[in-house]
């Protein structure tokens, strides 16, 4: 499935080819997405269709990897983690997430990043909602 809009920015569903030929590069990314949480509860959750793997593509060139899956008890398409380099195409990964979001009957998406990334949405009506905390201590 290729979802694209006007932009050269999409997404595309990898097939089972590109899963088998990019294993590596992609177990890397799944354990950066899981962010310190085990890797494989996201495998799982991709293996039983509770999260959906997509790949950013800007034109024919592949940039990275996004998982996403739907809010349970609202219409908003979550995005558990990203990965990859769009070199900064900021309004085509906007554009592809929101036609991404429609597709699943979402109003909204969301995801979780760096000061920097609402600095770059925030022209696409992008807000905070929340405010991650994190104490990190020796045992």
């Amino acid at each position: 499935m290729h979802l694209r809009p006007p932009n050269q920015m999409h997404l595309r569903m990898p097939s089972e080819e590109f899963l088998a030929s990019n294993v590596e590069l992609l177990q890397d990314w799944i354990v950066e997405i899981a962010d310190g949480a085990n890797p494989q509860s996201v495998v799982d959750k991709l293996n039983d269709c509770t999260f959906e793997m997509w790949l950013p593509y800007d034109g024919d060139r592949f940039v990275g990897m996004v998982i996403t899956y739907k809010a349970p008890n609202r219409p908003c398409l979550e995005f558990l983690g990203a990965a990859g380099d769009v070199m900064n195409n900021y309004e085509g990964l906007h554009n592809s997430f929101v036609a991404l979001a429609r597709d699943r009957g979402c109003t909204s998406y969301e995801f979780k990043g760096r000061r920097g990334f609402l600095r770059a949405f925030k022209k696409f009506g992008m807000t905070e909602r929340y405010t991650v905390m994190e104490c990190r201590f020796e045992d």
